[in-house]
């Protein structure tokens, strides 16, 4: 059965009571008699609580509202404010709004918090540190600071700098910031899609064909389109094709690239199947080294992780080629 009007118009009333807080219901209680406050307070009881998102859209709901009404006057914040101050008094009607603004303001950046780390600082490496600087201060601290640590670091030090003197913002121009930044995410989205679903589509058919044949196209994209060939040589082979190599190809990837580090920083986080073969094909001596490197290593960001392995695997596939070794072992060809 569904609630009467007037049911529903009390849950409302609860819900708004509740987001403004315990001392600001109170004055607002304070101005209605016994038999009103009554029915308002059952429904408060039966409300377990609300979360600081919920807050945000009872708040917000409640503004439009009041503008809803409002008839033809422009201006749901003045309507608002003359109602609060009808209901609080001035003083305590501007802090009030004051909050909303608050709110509103990191509410324009709130959908940000849902793209990834590297998504959010690709769309701000162009940016102004200004930007960049009122972005990272109104999302998630945690979210902020993996976007941070993704930028350049000169620019990391002029973000830092500005967010410690960061002024007060006008909410509309916030709101345009972030409107802006997100059509720009979702444009590179857009594009990134088309691109890799491209690249993949291609790297699937690559696959299947025999190695002179792949070589050939990608020599020929490589000349026209250097990025798109090295993605596609990316999504050909992953670090785990390692995997697939002899003791000998393993030692033979290793002398064209002796850099401790550079393995170490390239098996960091790596299974430890992956681990076990690449070290057990190794000198006791080398081996002892780079897990010793590993070791010591302690946090490392899975971008320089990921830098070290693509070094690796840059040499396995140049090996590849000059059929040094074979990187992929079902592209080795048959012979009946």
């Amino acid at each position: 059965m569904n609630a009467s009007p007037r049911k529903e118009k009390l849950k409302k009333v609860a819900r708004v009571l509740l987001a403004l807080g315990e001392e600001k219901a109170a004055e607002v209680l304070s101005h209605l008699d016994d038999q009103e406050i009554e029915p308002i307070m059952a429904e408060i009881l039966a409300i377990d609580g609300i979360d600081e998102s919920e807050r945000f859209s009872i708040l917000k709901e409640f503004e439009r509202e009041i503008e809803k009404n409002s008839g033809s006057l422009m201006g749901g914040h003045k309507v608002a404010k003359d109602l609060l101050i009808q209901s609080l008094g001035e003083q305590k009607a501007d802090r009030f709004l004051k909050r909303i603004d608050n709110l509103s303001s990191r509410g324009s950046f709130k959908r940000l918090e849902e793209y990834p780390a590297d998504i959010i600082a690709k769309a701000l490496d162009d940016e102004l540190s200004q930007t960049c600087a009122l972005v990272l201060s109104s999302i998630n601290a945690k979210h902020a600071a993996r976007v941070l640590a993704l930028l350049e670091q000169d620019k990391r030090a002029s973000i830092a700098r500005r967010i410690a003197t960061m002024q007060k913002i006008n909410s509309d121009s916030i709101k345009v910031i972030a409107e802006a930044l997100e059509k720009k995410i979702k444009k590179m989205q857009v594009e990134e899609t088309h691109t890799t679903g491209g690249a993949a589509l291609l790297s699937e058919i690559l696959n299947h064909m025999d190695l002179d044949s792949e070589e050939a196209i990608l020599s020929s994209m490589n000349e026209h389109e250097p990025e798109l060939a090295d993605k596609i040589r990316e999504n050909l082979v992953s670090f785990e094709n390692i995997l697939q190599l002899s003791g000998n190809e393993i030692r033979r990837v290793v002398e064209r690239l002796p850099d401790t580090i550079t393995w170490a920083m390239a098996l960091k986080g790596a299974g430890a199947d992956l681990v076990k073969h690449v070290l057990g094909s190794l000198s006791i001596n080398r081996s002892s080294d780079i897990l010793d490197e590993i070791n010591h290593l302690g946090a490392v960001n899975l971008q320089q992780i990921n830098e070290n392995r693509r070094k690796v695997l840059r040499i396995a596939e140049e090996l590849d080629r000059s059929r040094e070794i074979t990187l992929r072992k079902h592209k080795e060809k048959m012979v009946d």
